[in-house]
């Protein structure tokens, strides 16, 4: 019982215009003559379909309740409002009742606004592009994490950022990792002398191409392909010879004086005499 004699019920209970505890809306109407000095009520004021006006008051949302006015959401204690207290989904913000949060594409497109820092928006063929700093993974959601940045897991690049390094793998066929762990094809991403991780992807040598590769200043390396030699270029390695057009090999067209062997710049023959 409860009432002027009794007392209040107990917590979550209501006391009935006859003076017993309960939570029905027997118990718990305002309209029924729930007392609420003696317990909770619930009132058909409270609910937003019935004009419930929440710059006045509190107003109340959730399965008995219902929907939250337009632009506002449903807390988890099932309350309409529009701070963090009501809207963060990590706080318990009912999305059914209210809110921003959502499934459909209303919520989704980013065209429409979807605010990717908050929860997860759509990307790819007729959802569009993530914002800068964001992936667009292999089911279409944006987000920063390996499992939508990684190419191996699937990013796509014509939709977002993807990344590469230690932590996320290899760009896909074509692309450079930059410095920063982005994967692209410009100069900023594929220039050496910009900082391209040329074991997560392909990089190109700054300035002249023929200078960059194939200059033994550059740390060509004669083993896997031709290197250049002479002024400009350095050196050949040991038992290697200078050729006349300044390419490092041990052939006789490279090798022997007559063919024009560049003495100061590798090992050079002449008359089967090795001549350094």
């Amino acid at each position: 019982r409860c009432g002027s004699e009794f007392g209040n019920c107990g917590s979550g209970q209501c006391c009935s215009k006859k003076g017993y505890c309960g939570k029905t809306s027997s118990f718990c109407s305002s309209a029924k003559g729930c007392q609420s000095e003696f317990g909770q009520c619930k009132c058909n004021y409270c609910s937003t379909s019935k004009g419930c006006q929440s710059q006045y008051g509190d107003c109340r949302c959730g399965s008995e309740f219902g929907n939250c006015g337009s632009g506002q959401c449903c807390s988890k204690k099932g309350y309409c409002g529009k701070t963090s207290s009501f809207c963060s989904s990590a706080k318990g913000c009912q999305s059914e009742f209210g809110g921003y949060c959502g499934e459909t594409d209303a919520y989704c497109l980013l065209s429409k606004g979807c605010q990717s820092e908050f929860g997860s928006c759509k990307c790819g063929p007729g959802y569009g592009k993530c914002p800068a700093g964001q992936c667009c993974s292999k089911e279409g959601f944006c987000g920063k994490t390996s499992d939508y940045c990684s190419t191996s897991n699937g990013c796509q690049s014509q939709y977002g950022d993807c990344r590469c390094g230690s932590k996320f793998g290899s760009c896909g066929s074509g692309q450079c990792c930059s410095k920063k762990g982005y994967c692209g094809n410009t100069d900023a991403f594929c220039s050496s002398a910009k900082g391209c991780q040329p074991e997560f992807g392909q990089c190109q040598c700054s300035g002249n191409s023929a200078d960059a590769y194939c200059s033994l200043t550059n740390g060509c390396q004669s083993e896997f392909g031709q290197c250049k030699c002479g002024q400009k270029h350095g050196k050949c390695p040991d038992n290697q010879c200078c050729s006349k057009d300044g390419y490092c090999g041990d052939t006789d067209n490279h090798c022997i004086v007559s063919n024009g062997c560049q003495k100061g710049y590798g090992t050079c023959e002449d008359d089967s005499q090795i001549v350094k």
